[in-house]
């Protein structure tokens, strides 16, 4: 067996699709996308055997260390992490691949585990550090998508669409603008921090990916847009990926009626699986509540924190008078 590097584009698509399932987080589009964002450089780590089959894959964003000739390596916004062909001998597997990143000069790893692929991973420690839960939506094509939400859910969503709220379909992205009005309002309100201000240029080049299929979905009362949210359809994967809600609208359940449509709509498209996502800071708040009204099923997210180079590692906390035993943040150089 042996690690390769890949970073060009169409090599990236093509050892891709050898593997059976994958993620909009796996795509080069997105790393593509995270990249112009000022997030780091795409390089994928590919493990092979004898017959240059891929056995397994890890989709990370370099990063250069300031006045150093090291990187480190992390994942795209959202859910990442390896993805696997078959299972065997993943210590040693895993242990090459860390290896090759060491080799090429990163210091540490930083990944969201994909809750829909961690669970393949039959070596709990090799998992990482478990932090929260995530709701997933088993999506049964032919039944009626609010049957199986929690009763309080159904009742605000009925009586939103009696009360005139329309759930439209911008499949042209005609409207992103407004999209894009009513995200950076909600996350104004919410004193989103700065990461979370994605920019009109970012959402323009999401719309223009081809890896991956973008939905725009938008609740409106009167004529007026009060709530939208991006989906992301990947395979037989959709997730919620990005939403606001006008701030004077929010006890409408506009956004459970959007989630019901991009349900509804999910069977007609082959997805198996929805994934909502957790809570803030994958705590059980509000929003890991307002999530688990449409589903019971939860999985668990994992996050890897992984020192590839110690000595230096430790160097570069020790030239910011940190101990990377004490700080929470990690890689604790840049915290």
């Amino acid at each position: 067996m042996f690690v390769d590097v890949v970073n060009e584009e169409s090599d990236w698509r093509s050892l891709l699709d050898k593997f059976p399932s994958y993620d909009f987080v796996h795509t080069y589009d997105f790393h593509r996308l995270s990249q112009l964002n000022g997030e780091g450089e795409p390089v994928m780590y590919v493990l092979k055997d004898e017959r240059n089959k891929p056995l397994m894959s890890w989709q990370t964003l370099k990063r250069a260390i300031e006045g150093t000739p090291y990187v480190d390596l992390s994942s795209v916004y959202g859910y990442g992490g390896p993805l696997l062909r078959d299972f065997c001998d993943l210590p040693t597997r895993f242990r090459m691949v860390w290896q090759r990143m060491k080799e090429d000069g990163a210091v540490s790893l930083f990944s969201r585990m994909h809750p829909l692929f961690v669970e393949e991973i039959n070596v709990e420690e090799l998992k990482g550090e478990r932090l929260g839960d995530v709701v997933i939506v088993d999506v049964e094509s032919g039944e009626e998508v609010i049957s199986r939400y929690r009763g309080s859910h159904r009742r605000e969503i009925v009586n939103a669409q009696k009360s005139g709220l329309e759930i439209t379909v911008d499949w042209g992205f005609d409207s992103l603008g407004d999209f894009y009005s009513i995200y950076r309002q909600s996350m104004l309100s919410l004193n989103a921090s700065d990461y979370y201000m994605f920019s009109m240029e970012y959402f323009s080049r999401l719309v223009s990916c081809r890896d991956f299929k973008i939905i725009l979905i938008f609740a409106e009362l009167d004529g007026r847009k009060i709530s939208a949210s991006i989906f992301l359809v990947t395979g037989e994967i959709m997730q919620y990926y990005l939403s606001g809600t006008v701030s004077t609208h929010r006890k409408i359940a506009a956004s459970k009626a959007i989630i019901a449509k991009a349900h509804e709509l999910a069977s007609g498209l082959g997805v198996k699986k929805l994934v909502l996502g957790g809570g803030v800071g994958s705590e059980k708040d509000a929003l890991f509540k307002f999530k688990s009204g449409f589903s019971k099923i939860t999985k668990p997210f994992y996050i890897t924190k992984k020192v590839l180079n110690k000595p230096i590692y430790e160097q570069l906390c020790a030239a910011r008078s940190l101990s990377h035993k004490k700080s929470g943040f990690f890689p604790e150089y840049r915290g």
